[in-house]
């Protein structure tokens, strides 16, 4: 299940019980981030300019996330990571980011994004989980916080 804080996607629920959850954060470089993401061009968002790759965490403070199998011309710096179609429980749309490079350094002829999330996942302290059933659960300040597990602490 989806961790949001606003429109912006915080990380996935990858096990639960009745009253704790672990969650896998965006920025965590294990395969447990990795969701289908596009990129939205921000010259004109609403001509549908959604590209397909896959988004996953870096576990690098200052390129937390990477979005991958994207070809030349599907985007540049300033335009937004978003997920894509292709996940069951994660809807589409959620923002993962901004785009800071993008670029094939390894000219193999996949490239790559590298995105930084719009907020910062050390400090958020209220965000909710999207449930399966369409309600949503309120994780704030108020409630008992565990040590972050993976990416960059």
């Amino acid at each position: 299940l989806p961790v949001v804080s606003g429109r912006s996607l915080v990380g996935v629920v990858v096990t639960a019980t009745e009253h704790a959850a672990r969650v896998v954060r965006i920025d965590d470089p294990s395969a447990a981030s990795a969701l289908p993401a596009c990129l939205v061009s921000s010259r004109s968002p609403a001509a549908g300019g959604r590209i397909g790759g896959v988004a996953r965490g870096t576990g690098d403070r200052d390129v937390p996330v990477s979005v991958s199998l994207l070809r030349q011309g599907d985007g540049k710096p300033g335009d937004l990571a978003v997920t894509a179609v292709g996940n069951t429980l994660v809807p589409e749309g959620l923002v993962l980011g901004e785009v800071l490079r993008f670029g094939d350094d390894d000219r193999d002829g996949a490239f790559e994004a590298d995105v930084r999330p719009l907020r910062d996942l050390d400090t958020v302290n209220s965000v909710y989980v999207l449930r399966a059933d369409g309600e949503t659960t309120r994780v704030g300040a108020g409630a008992r916080r565990a040590p972050a597990q993976g990416g960059k602490r």
